[in-house]
Formats: C-alpha cells, structure tokens, sequence
C-alpha cells in the first residue's frame, strides 16, 4: 500500500512520500483557498518548462469544484518539456511540418518514414519521455491508491490530463478498474494522451467512470506520433484518432492542435466546449489571446521559411539551425543534470550535520 494523506482544504501543499523510490514529488496542490465543495477535481500536467506550470493550465477551471493540481516527476517533466521547446521554437521546424502535411501523422507512423530532420532529433527527446513516459504508469497507480483510501474524503472526483497527464489518468482508471473500485470517479477528459486507441483496457476503464469519459485527439499532432513511434503503433494512439469504444466520447480538436505542446494553452478552451460551466470565462479569454499570440509565431516562421527560399537558403541554411537548436537542448539536460546532482550532495551534506548534532545531543544525556 503507498503512503497517502488526505485532500483537505486550506493546505499548501498536500504531500504523498516517495514509494519505492520510482515516483518522486508527487503531491496534490490546491489552486485557490475557498470553502470545502461537493466534488473534486485533479489536473494533471504531462510536461514542464517552468515549475509553476503545475498549477497555471488548470487556473482555467472554476470554483465549482475543488481544484488541485498533481505535482509529479518534476525533474522528468522538466527535461521532456525543456528539451521539446527549445528543439520546436526554432524557424526551422516549419519545414519539417511541411514535410509532414505532405502525409498524415498517421501515415508516417505507420511507415515509419519521417523527415531527417525531426530523427536526428531524436537524441534529445527519446530519453526524457521514455524517462516521463515510464513513471507516469507508476504515478497512475500510486493516484489510483489515494483515490481508492478517500483522499478525497467521500467526494467524486474528476480527472483531467493532457500528454503524459493523460497517460497517468490511463493508467490509474486500469488500476481501480482491476481493484473493482467503482463509484469514486465522475468524469475524465484526457488531452493528446499517448496511450493505445484500442484493446480492452479503454472498455474496462470506462466501468469505473460514473460520468462523462472524453478522448481529445489531433490527427495532426506530429510531435505526439514522433515520440510514441517506439511504442505499439499496431494498437493506435489515443491522442491521435478517435477511441471506438462504447461510453467513450471523441473531441477531434485538429483544427487547433498540430503540435503537441499546444495542449498546455488550450485546457481552458477545450473543458469549455466539454464542460462549459465548470471554467473561468477570464482565464479561458486570456488562453485565447495566447493562442492568437502562437498562431501569430507560427505565420512568422512560415514567412521566415519562405523568404529564406526566395533568398536561395538551402537545406544547409536549415541544418545548421536544427543542430543549433539540439545543442542547446543538450547542454540544458546536462546543466539541469548538474545542478541536480549539486543539489542532491547538499541535501545530503545537510542531513549528515543534522544527524552528527542529533548525536551529540544523545551523547550528553
């Protein structure tokens, strides 16, 4: 049984210890001090640049319920996200996704054919979201354990996740589907999950929501389908087609979503269309002023790549920035790595001066 401790209000942070050493900083975070309410909901984040970003894409949910956020794997989230956006922001991946839309994400999933670019890519993050995508399948379980132990008191709690968040969500619905722990979930929406579309798992996780069970997938969410690629493909991926099972609904969001890391942007927006009273209009308002904001960015790179083909830029012009961009994502995995480990000799630097005082004090007795 893991360690837990109970949902309350008026608590900073609600901590569950470190089990088994395999899910480090998991942590329930309420968003806002109010009055208990009758139901709960937890939002999951599936990856990180910053550590407020815990907190700040579920600020789009009202107070009708009880909100916290899961804080999980920092230190994973951190390097998958870190490395992703320093990789993405470059004007040079315009031409990748040109590449793309010449096939569908699927197709080149399927074919295992995508372009050179986003391969050699691959260095810098295959290891973070292997990393992440792994202890996501631990966090989901220990989640599963503070559900079924009434964490949450008596409430029906609502569970709400984009990328690996979603998978953490997946992966807890299965453990309280084998455990037979009904009635405690009301609805679940999972954002560009990367899990299988299809196999009984969906089917048996559905038993264990009460309410609404929400699949939201992008056919053209080429960054989802690039890191899954090593997974089982044969059984489809739920964050890029519909998931054909019975009580599972589908919101195709493709006209808005062609990169993954657009999800973080949109968990307003979308909960509006699927839940509409349970958001802040003025959070889902400044969400989409952010969007328009990105869509301004990416009609720039678009401009920028077809200037540089005007100029006579060739590929080199573009290989030259992609590895720019790889390299600086290596050296931040290897400076958060060193500030890390730096951190870890000073906690323990820390915790053998507390123990040789606690000593001494002994001794005097």
């Amino acid at each position: 049984m893991y360690p837990l401790v109970r949902i309350a209000p008026r608590v900073r942070e609600l901590t569950v210890l470190r089990y088994a050493a395999e899910v480090k900083d998991f942590a329930f975070v309420p968003l806002r001090n109010s009055d208990p309410r009758l139901r709960v909901t937890i939002g999951i984040t599936g990856w990180l640049t910053d550590p407020d970003e815990v907190i700040l894409p579920w600020k789009a949910l009202n107070e009708n319920s009880e909100v916290y956020a899961l804080r999980w794997e920092m230190d994973a989230l951190i390097d998958l996200g870190s490395s992703l956006q320093e990789v993405l922001k470059s004007y040079a991946w315009s031409y990748v996704k040109l590449e793309i839309i010449k096939r569908t994400v699927l197709a080149s999933l399927w074919a295992a054919i995508w372009p050179v670019a986003l391969l050699r890519a691959a260095r810098v993050i295959d290891n973070p979201f292997s990393i992440a995508k792994h202890r996501s399948e631990k966090a989901g379980q220990v989640l599963a354990d503070a559900i079924i132990n009434k964490a949450q008191g008596e409430r029906p709690v609502t569970l709400i996740g984009f990328s690996l968040g979603a998978r953490v969500i997946y992966y807890c619905l299965q453990s309280l589907a084998e455990r037979g722990a009904y009635g405690l979930i009301e609805n679940v929406v999972l954002m560009g999950a990367p899990v299988p579309s299809s196999g009984d798992t969906w089917a048996s996780a559905r038993t264990v929501v009460a309410g609404r069970m929400v699949n939201v997938y992008s056919e053209k969410d080429y960054i989802l389908g690039f890191l899954y690629r090593t997974s089982s493909v044969q059984f489809g991926i739920a964050g890029l087609q519909p998931v054909k099972v019975p009580g599972v609904e589908n919101l195709d969001v493709g006209n808005r979503v062609e990169g993954h890391l657009r999800y973080r942007h949109m968990v307003g927006v979308i909960l509006k269309e699927i839940f509409g009273h349970d958001v802040d209009v003025g959070e889902v308002s400044r969400e989409e002023e952010v969007l328009k904001a990105l869509e301004l960015k990416d009609e720039q790179s678009e401009r920028e790549r077809k200037e540089r083909e005007r100029e006579g830029g060739g590929s080199g012009d573009v290989d030259g920035e992609i590895d720019s961009a790889l390299e600086r994502a290596e050296r931040g995995l290897e400076e958060r790595k060193i500030r890390r480990e730096e951190e870890d000799r000073r906690k323990g630097r820390e915790a053998r001066r507390k123990e040789r005082k606690r000593r001494e004090q002994f001794d005097r007795l």
